[in-house]
């Protein structure tokens, strides 16, 4: 089966999708065609080459992918200038949940890829001829086929093979022109390999493997190899500058009862038959150790004892950071299988979402001072809004209008305020209407949905494949169309310019998942009317 792969690999290169191909098309297949590649290759290596042929077909692109309208105007800017991400700014990539080799077959087009010719496959991946998309392709799906610290042994055992023995009836410059041709082309597609692998999976490595790749790199002595054996130095300590720093849980329990770890958070609850509580954070100790896969950039600079006011009395700036990034979870954390059958990072997305809003709206009962609260949480959806953090956004707007706003006297003037940052000029039963309206377009939560199961849908039958099959070639270029708009999405907050988002400010904020909508209407009936 060995033959199989040129002929893969030649697959794989088909997908690095032109939009000229399409342009024989007529326009309802054009856009048909768009849903599953427009979003995908706008984002990817083909940005300067694509150009959508007319300003008809960029809004119906707009309309089927429901990417914001602000967000393609950037991209046809930055057609211009590439590239418009910032350098400094570290790629966030989070490698898909992964069955057993067992229970997943991976496709490109019909062919199958076979796990037990990993060595075969490995070939080709450090070919310097082979097509650019099989490196991405291979580093996201390798865990499942074999560990990080074999993959770097064999890569590098193939980085070492000696070269020929000279023979007496060779040519007088047989070995230098084997060096130039064969020998240094494959040892810079290794290192190039290994460059991609440190910046985009950096998590991969322990320090036991970045010290063998630094020691594998002080060997190296050929002069055509200088240039790229610093960009992977490069690579080496900018990742390491990145690496992600997760808590190691230490906690005391009074009772036996079983306990599970929320994801994405700094936080214990109980299990058990009883309704779950969160544990008190005098319970839990956190001491930062070891780098964790599926994290958060902004938990990468977590720290206890820099910022632990109380989310009431943060700032606008504050607060708007904290909503931003409570909701960006439901972005970063991506398990591709789940999309198959549902959309459990969607459900999330809506949990958080009322998390936001009960917390919002717990504050506005129980407040003595309404005014004032009132006018820092228009702040904070005006700041929310100019970073294109349109969901926090509307949770604010959602809070207000929905819990004590109806029942607290001369409250139109700040209703009125707050719609008009929406562009909402209905009456006051029509901004249910514009509020569903706003979150249908300017999401990104269509294109994760979408076309995270495009990945598992059949295009040419329009048939969905049986479950665990993944086109490997499509699916690559959907993970980093998202992956690139999610650090587009969170470039725009500059989350570097506001202070950090600490634990006790997450646990303060999950807590209010525990509260129901039956709740605030009870606590919402128990409150006076009152004035400004």
């Amino acid at each position: 089966m060995d033959e199989d792969f040129p002929v893969f690999v030649d697959i794989i290169d088909q997908v690095q999708f032109q939009f000229k191909v399409y342009r024989h098309l007529k326009h309802e297949q054009i856009l048909y065609k768009a849903k599953y590649h427009a979003i995908n290759h706008f984002h990817s290596l083909n940005l300067q080459n694509i150009k959508f042929q007319s300003y008809e077909m960029y809004q119906n692109c707009i309309k089927i992918t429901g990417i914001p309208k602000q967000l393609y105007i950037q991209h046809m800017q930055a057609i211009d200038y590439p590239p418009f991400f910032d350098d400094n700014l570290k790629d966030i990539y989070a490698r898909p949940y992964l069955p057993d080799p067992d229970d997943l077959t991976l496709f490109q087009g019909d062919f199958q890829i076979i796990l037990s010719q990993i060595n075969t496959l490995i070939l080709h991946v450090i070919n310097p001829y082979s097509a650019r998309i099989i490196k991405p392709a291979f580093l996201l799906y390798f865990p499942k086929w074999l560990s990080p610290t074999k993959l770097l042994e064999k890569v590098i055992s193939i980085f070492n093979i000696p070269s020929p023995v000279k023979q007496p009836t060779d040519d007088p410059n047989y070995l230098e022109s084997y060096e130039l041709t064969i020998q240094i082309p494959v040892q810079m597609s290794i290192l190039t390999f290994l460059q991609t692998w440190l910046t985009f999976y950096f998590d991969d490595f322990t320090q036991e493997l970045v010290d063998i790749i630094i020691n594998f790199l002080n060997t190296l002595k050929c002069e055509f190899l200088v240039e790229i054996t610093r960009q992977v130095y490069q690579a080496i300590i900018q990742q390491q500058s990145h690496r992600y720093e997760i808590a190691e849980f230490s906690f005391k329990i009074t009772d036996n009862k079983p306990f599970r770890i929320v994801p994405g958070a700094n936080s214990l609850y109980l299990g058990g038959d009883a309704a779950p509580k969160l544990l008190h954070t005098q319970n839990v100790q956190f001491k930062y150790k070891n780098h964790f896969r599926f994290n958060l950039p902004f938990f990468s600079k977590l720290n206890d004892t820099k910022n632990n006011q109380k989310l009431q009395e943060q700032s606008p700036i504050c607060l708007a950071t904290h909503f931003f990034l409570f909701l960006y979870e439901t972005y970063a954390n991506i398990h591709p299988r789940d999309f198959i059958d549902n959309s459990p990072i969607l459900l999330l997305h809506i949990k958080r979402f009322n998390v936001i809003s009960a917390f919002v709206s717990q504050l506005l009962i129980a407040s003595d001072n309404f005014t004032f609260l009132v006018e820092k949480f228009i702040k904070t959806s005006e700041i929310l809004l100019g970073f294109n953090g349109f969901e926090p956004a509307i949770a604010i707007l959602t809070a207000i209008l929905n819990t004590p706003v109806s029942r607290i006297i001369g409250d139109q003037p700040y209703v009125t305020g707050l719609l008009t940052q929406f562009g909402i000029d209905q009456n006051w039963r029509g901004y249910r209407q514009k509020i569903q309206e706003i979150s249908s377009v300017q999401t990104c939560l269509p294109l994760l949905s979408i076309a995270r199961k495009d990945a598992f849908i059949s295009e040419e039958s329009g048939d969905r494949m049986e479950k665990g099959r993944c086109n490997i070639g499509l699916a690559v270029n959907i993970f980093n169309a998202i992956h690139r708009y999610i650090r587009f999405q969170y470039q725009k907050i500059q989350v570097n310019q506001f202070q950090e988002f600490s634990s006790v400010q997450y646990i303060e904020l999950i807590q209010y998942e525990l509260i129901s909508d039956d709740d605030l209407w009870e606590l919402s009936y128990q409150a006076l009317p009152r004035g400004g």
